[in-house]
């Protein structure tokens, strides 16, 4: 007997679902709504903070897990998940927090170990609102949420080009990961999007399978996880394809392409429930 298994989506936002210059997602939403009519759980897992994934998923009208910051933080609704989770699970608000990665005080200090003051970086985390803003494009609110990194250090090089793999040598050494993102690159402990997954699989009561959408070298790993892995076409990130098993990239880029996205792997679900009755019927 075929085991029972539920489908969920996995979701990068920077570039997957929010356009990359002006965060714009009204395009997703036909096909988020879609996905809860059907019952997909929609998954973000994201280089964002805390506060900023749950204001979005209250505009979106999304009740779900999430990750933050790489990896480094999973985050389960307390009206879905009712026992505790985990026993390094905390409370906070409605949800049960579960820390994987270092915490920000625990980066830092690994920083001050490895930073040179000659390297020329600009930390998100020591800007103003106002800084951010202008670096990010969010409007200052939205950037005084993403400075508050509690599990990462989004920085960006200023340096030679020759010069950043010694720069990332000298981090590494120090047990912290770095990550390319859209933007940035992210510092922080030994956590990815990749291993969030893993862990996610551990909650749900049944088996799941994985929709996964990223757009940057930052989602390679949450995308080799997939059952159905999907590049949202951004510039520059072609090469994505070559690094991800089997992905599909869309001819549009986000939000546009989030919503082809899904409508591709709800294609490909169907057809291959179809096959499966006619084989088995």
């Amino acid at each position: 007997m075929t085991a029972k298994y539920q489908w969920v989506v996995v979701s990068d936002l920077d570039g997957s679902l929010l356009n990359h210059h002006n965060y714009r997602w009204d395009a997703a939403i036909p096909s988020i709504r879609q996905l809860q009519q059907l019952g997909m759980p929609i998954i973000f897992n994201t280089s964002k903070t805390y506060p900023e994934t749950l204001e979005l998923q209250k505009q979106l009208g999304i009740e779900a897990p999430f990750v933050v910051e790489n990896g480094s933080c999973v985050y389960l609704p307390k009206s879905r998940f009712q026992e505790l989770p985990s026993p390094y699970a905390r409370a906070r608000n409605g949800f049960w927090e579960i820390k994987y990665g270092m915490t920000i005080k625990e980066i830092n200090r690994h920083l001050g170990k490895a930073l040179d003051p000659s390297d020329k970086i600009i930390m998100l985390s020591a800007c103003t609102p106002e800084q951010a803003s202008k670096l990010t494009g969010l409007s200052e609110a939205q950037a005084a949420q993403a400075i508050s990194r509690e599990f990462s250090q989004p920085m960006l090089w200023g340096g030679k080009d020759s010069e950043l793999d010694n720069f990332i040598q000298r981090l590494q050494q120090q047990g912290l990961n770095v990550l390319r993102g859209g933007r940035f690159f992210h510092v922080q402990g030994k956590a990815d999007k990749g291993m969030a997954i893993e862990r996610l699989r551990l909650f749900f009561s049944e088996p799941i399978k994985t929709i996964v959408i990223g757009d940057s070298a930052n989602d390679i790993e949450m995308l080799n996880r997939a059952d159905i892995p999907v590049v949202v076409k951004a510039p520059g990130n072609q090469f994505l394809k070559e690094r991800v098993n089997k992905a599909f990239l869309t001819s549009l880029e986000a939000p546009e392409g989030w919503h082809e996205a899904i409508q591709f792997a709800l294609n490909n679900i169907n057809q291959d429930n179809n096959n499966k009755d006619y084989n088995h019927g």
